[in-house]
C-alpha cells in the first residue's frame, strides 16, 4: 500500500503546474548573485558534501544514514536551516542530514556559528548548515546514469522550465533520483534502496522571490551495527521522508531584506533488529515538524541598525516504543547594531519559550572590526538551548537505554577570529571556547554494559579551526581545512558513542586541477586523529582519500563523464565506534544535458 501511495504522490509532484504567477507592467532587470553547485552525481551525492567547516559522518557509502558535525560536535548539536528556518526532529537528530532537496535548487551551502547563526535563526548549539533556495532563472534538463562496485546503480532526471514575463521570471522544476547498493559498509547484508522525487515553483521579481516546494523520499537499508546495536543482529530500517515549504523573500533593498518561511516535514521510521523476523524487535515512529520563521534587517541610518527574527515550531511524535508526545517552542530575537566607522558593535538576545520547559532569556554580543577592505577581526558570545530527543528520553533496546530524567542542554560559546578575502584567496581562522551543561551522550559504563543516554554535567571545549581557499592559477584551486580540539568532561565513562568521540586533530586538503577546458581532476585527502575510544577497533587515525575525474566531451558538450575512487588508500578507520567501513570503491556516471 505504501509503495502504491509513493508512486501516486511522485506522479502528482511531477505534474505540478508550471505557471505560478504572471505579472503585467514595464520590463525589469533582475540581478542574481546566487551560486549554483555543480551537478556531479556519485553514490554519495548530497548537497551537504564538501562544505567548508562541516563533516558528514556517513554510516555507510551512499548515505543510508549520516550525521552532521561542526568543529567536532555531536550529531545532536548540529542541524540544518532552510531559508532561515531551523529544521528539527523530535525522534532523533540522526535524520538532520536526511536532506531531500537537490543541490541544483540551492545556493552554495555554508556553515553558521556564533553571532552569524544567532542573527539568522534559533539554530542548533554547535552550529547549523545554512541552505537557501536559489532563484530559477534558466531552462535546465539533465539525465544521469551511473554505477560502481559493491552493486551500486544510480541515476536521476532533473527538469527545469522558465517563463519570462515583463515583471517577473517564473520557473518550475522537478526531479526524480534512484539509488541501489548491494553493500554500503563492512557488513555484506547492509544494502540500500532509495528513491527521491520533488517539484518546485518559483517566481522572481526585482522586489521578491517566492517559492513553493514539495519533496518525498523512501529508503530501505540494512542497519546491521547501526546506532551502537550489536552487529550480530541483521537489522533493517525503512524511512519515509516528506517535506513541503512555502517562502517569500523581500530583496528589493539589500540594506533592508526580509523573509518569511513555513515548513512541514514528516518522517516515518521503521526499524527491525532482525530483517528476517520483524516480530523479534520492532520500532515505528511517525514524527511531524511544523515550523514558521521570519527575519528582517532594518537599517535606520549609517550608525544604527536592527536584526530581528521570530521562530515558532511544533513537534509531534507517535511511536509504539517512545510514546505519543507533542511539544512547541517559540523564539524572538532582537539585535541592535551600532556602527562607528570600521567598527560594528552588536548586542541583544532572544526570548525562548517552551511548552514543556521553563522560558529563558539568552544573551548575545559581538564586535567586528574591518581593519581594511579585505581584513576583518571579530569576537562574539552567544548562548543556546536544546531539548532532548524522545529517543534519548524513552528508547529501550537490547543494546541501548534512554533516560526519562534528562535535562535540556545549555551551551555558551565564545568565538574570536580573523577572516578575509581578496582576489583568488579566502580565509578564516577562528578560536572558540564552548561551555556546555547537560549535553546528552550515549555512553558505556563498562565494556559489557548497554549504551545509555546520560547528561554530561559539563563539557568544556577549546579549539582552533582554519579554513582557506586559494586559486593558485587559472587552472589550479586548493582548499584547506584544519581543526585542533580538546574537550574536558567531568563525567567519566568507559566509552562514548558521540559527544566525547571526536577528532583531536583534523586536516583536509582538496585540489582541483583543470587539465583542459573540458577535463578536471579533483583529489582530496583527510588526516585525522580521534580521541582514544575503547569501542573503536583498529586505529584512531583516519586517512580518508578520494579522486574524481570529470570530462566534458569536446565534440559533444552536452555529454559529461565522471569517474572516481573513494577510500583510495583502503583505510579501515571506523567512523562510528564498532562500525566497520567499506573498502576501496569505484564509480562512474554519464550525464546528458539538453
Amino acid at each position: 500500500m505504501q509503495k502504491i501511495l509513493f508512486r501516486k504522490t511522485t506522479g502528482c509532484l511531477l505534474l505540478l503546474p508550471v505557471i505560478f504567477a504572471q505579472a503585467q507592467g514595464s520590463n525589469i532587470v533582475i540581478q542574481v548573485e546566487a551560486t549554483r553547485i555543480m551537478a556531479v552525481v556519485t553514490p554519495d551525492s548530497t548537497p551537504l558534501q564538501d562544505i567548508p567547516g562541516l563533516k558528514l559522518r556517513q554510516q555507510g557509502r551512499g548515505n543510508p544514514q549520516s550525521d552532521l558535525s561542526i568543529r567536532g560536535s555531536s550529531f545532536n548539536s548540529t542541524g540544518l536551516t532552510l531559508n532561515g528556518l531551523s529544521i528539527r526532529n523530535a525522534q532523533s537528530e540522526h535524520w538532520h542530514a536526511s536532506l531531500t532537496v537537490p543541490a541544483a535548487w540551492l545556493e552554495q551551502p555554508y556553515v553558521l556559528t556564533g553571532m552569524d547563526l544567532f542573527r539568522l535563526s534559533s539554530g542548533h548549539p554547535a552550529g547549523s548548515v545554512g541552505l537557501n533556495l536559489a532563484p530559477i532563472i534558466s531552462d535546465e534538463h539533465r539525465l544521469t546514469i551511473g554505477g560502481g562496485n559493491f552493486g551500486n546503480l544510480y541515476g536521476g532526471v532533473d527538469l527545469t522550465v522558465v517563463e519570462y514575463y515583463e515583471q517577473s521570471i517564473v520557473g518550475s522544476a522537478a526531479f526524480l533520483n534512484y539509488h541501489h547498493a548491494d553493500q554500503t559498509d563492512g557488513y555484506k547484508q547492509n544494502d540500500l534502496d532509495r528513491i527521491v522525487a520533488g517539484a518546485r515553483v518559483s517566481r522572481l521579481t526585482d522586489k521578491t522571490q517566492a517559492d513553493l516546494m514539495a519533496t518525498i523520499a523512501q529508503s530501505q537499508f540494512g542497519a546491521r551495527g547501526f546506532y551502537g546495536a550489536s552487529p550480530g543482529y541483521p537489522a533493517e530500517e525503512e524511512l519515509w521522508d516528506a517535506m513541503a515549504l512555502g517562502s517569500l523573500r523581500l530583496i528589493e533593498d539589500p540594506e533592508n531584506p526580509a523573509a518569511l518561511t513555513a515548513l512541514w516535514r514528516r518522517t516515518d521510521d521503521s526499524y527491525w533488529l532482525d530483517r528476517h523476523n520483524h516480530a523479534f524487535y520492532q520500532n515505528q515512529h511517525i514524527t511531524d515538524f511544523f515550523g514558521l520563521h521570519g527575519d528582517h534587517k532594518t537599517t535606520f541610518n549609517q550608525l544604527l541598525g536592527l536584526d530581528s527574527r521570530a521562530d515558532l515550531d511544533l513537534e509531534t511524535i507517535k511511536s509504539r516504543s517512545l510514546g505519543n508526545h507533542h511539544r512547541s517552542h517559540a523564539s524572538l530575537a532582537l539585535i541592535p547594531n551600532m556602527t562607528f566607522g570600521r567598527l560594528q558593535l552588536s548586542t541583544g538576545g532572544s526570548l525562548e519559550l517552551f511548552s514543556a520547559d521553563s522560558p529563558r532569556l539568552l544573551p548575545a554580543a559581538g564586535i567586528e572590526w574591518s581593519v581594511s577592505e579585505n581584513h576583518t577581526l571579530f569576537i562574539n558570545y552567544t548562548e543556546s538551548l536544546r531539548q532532548p530527543s524522545y529517543t534519548e528520553l524513552n528508547y529501550k533496546s537490547p543494546d541501548s537505554l534512554g533516560n526519562s530524567g534528562l535535562s535540556r542542554q545549555h551551551t555558551r560559546t565564545t568565538e574570536a577570529g580573523y577572516k578575509g578575502e581578496k582576489e583568488g584567496l579566502k580565509w578564516q581562522l577562528t578560536g572558540f571556547y564552548e561551555y556546555a551543561q547537560n549535553t546528552v551522550d550515549w555512553i558505556k559504563a563498562a565494556e559489557d554494559s548497554r549504551w545509555s543516554a546520560e547528561n554530561l554535567e559539563t563539557i568544556e571545549s577549546i579549539g582552533v579551526s582554519a579554513l582557506g581557499h586559494v586559486a593558485l592559477s587559472r587552472q589550479t584551486e586548493l582548499s584547506l581545512e584544519a581543526l585542533l580540539l580538546d574537550k574536558n568532561c567531568e563525567t567519566r565513562a568507559y566509552a562514548s558513542r558521540y559527544a566525547l568521540d571526536y577528532p583531536e586533530l583534523s586536516t583536509e586538503a582538496a585540489l582541483a586541477q583543470h587539465l583542459t577546458d573540458d577535463l578536471t581532476l579533483m583529489v582530496k585527502q583527510e588526516l585525522s586523529q580521534y580521541r582514544p575510544n575503547p569501542a573503536r577497533a583498529h586505529s584512531d587515525w583516519s586517512f580518508n582519500s578520494s579522486l574524481e575525474v570529470q570530462w566534458r566531451l569536446p565534440t559533444k558538450p552536452s555529454l559529461a563523464l565522471s569517474a572516481g575512487i573513494s577510500n583510495l588508500l583502503d583505510d579501515n578507520f571506523q567512523i562510528f565506534p564498532g562500525q566497520e567501513t567499506i573498502g576501496r570503491a569505484f564509480h562512474t556516471s554519464l550525464t546528458y544535458s539538453w
